[in-house]
């Protein structure tokens, strides 16, 4: 199946069976024009310090572990934007599994044509989720169009003009193509992408913590640790942003440079 992908699926697994990682990492090397396997773990402790630094689409998790089982790790790294594939010796965990909306639920030993319709049905929800997206924008009249001028934006979107000073911002979230800003105690959802308002804003203090958020350094509260493994930015407004561990140290150093 060709891919619409525009990159690269980024895959971690997380089983305390080598076995396991090793017979999946060899079903995912058949697709490695379209797959990056990012990392691969055994220990859950490692597992979740791995999750904290790494930017990933897809992770196959087992949930009988020692020290911590696959729901208990979900729980501790909190926000995550990945699809979750759940693999098990056991069917009995599968109701709990969707409803926390697991993307599929595979019973060992793994199978190969299910891995792959994994891949191949992720790659469909991205091309239908793009797709839809693109016709929604067409469709928008007039597109967002935004300046920003004397500390303020003045953006244009589903027929209202929005007068925001910049100041007030606390961030903005990727919601695909589109950007919601959290200002004030109010939002807006605009149709351009974090990237361009990263362009905008670059030199206004505004730093991106993880591929998701782009958050106003002067509306930072403060940063907190979770599970010994997890940093999340905790804003004015009290909302909690993930921070990208491999983002810690640029966002310690702009901290310091502001304040």
């Amino acid at each position: 199946m060709s891919s619409d992908f525009s990159k690269k699926i980024k895959v971690a697994i997380i089983d305390d069976s080598v076995f396991s990682i090793t017979a999946i990492t060899k079903i995912l090397e058949n697709k490695n024009d379209i797959i990056e396997i990012t990392f691969t773990s055994s220990d859950a402790n490692e597992a979740l310090i791995k999750l904290a630094k790494y930017e990933i689409d897809i992770l196959f998790l087992d949930i009988e572990m020692p020290l911590l089982n696959g729901f208990e790790i979900l729980e501790k790294i909190g926000q995550y934007t990945f699809q979750v594939v759940f693999t098990t010796a056991h069917e009995n965990y599968a109701l709990k599994a969707f409803k926390i909306h697991a993307f599929d639920y595979l019973i060992k030993p793994i199978d190969k044509f299910h891995v792959e319709d994994v891949i191949n049905r992720f790659l469909n929800r991205e091309k239908n989720i793009s797709e839809i997206e693109t016709s929604e924008i067409h469709n928008q009249k007039p597109e967002s169009k935004v300046i920003e001028a004397n500390g303020r934006l003045i953006i244009d979107t589903h027929g209202k003009t929005y007068f925001i000073n910049i100041s007030n911002i606390f961030y903005l979230k990727a919601e695909r193509v589109y950007s919601k800003i959290i200002y004030d105690e109010k939002s807006v959802l605009v149709s351009k992408s974090t990237n361009y308002f990263e362009n905008i804003l670059q030199n206004l203090n505004f730093f991106r913590t993880h591929r998701s958020y782009l958050v106003n350094l002067n509306q930072v509260k403060d940063l907190l640790k979770k599970n010994n493994s997890s940093f999340f930015v905790r804003m004015k407004n009290l909302d909690e942003i993930i921070l990208s561990r491999q983002h810690k140290k640029e966002f310690l150093e702009k901290m310091k440079s502001i304040n």
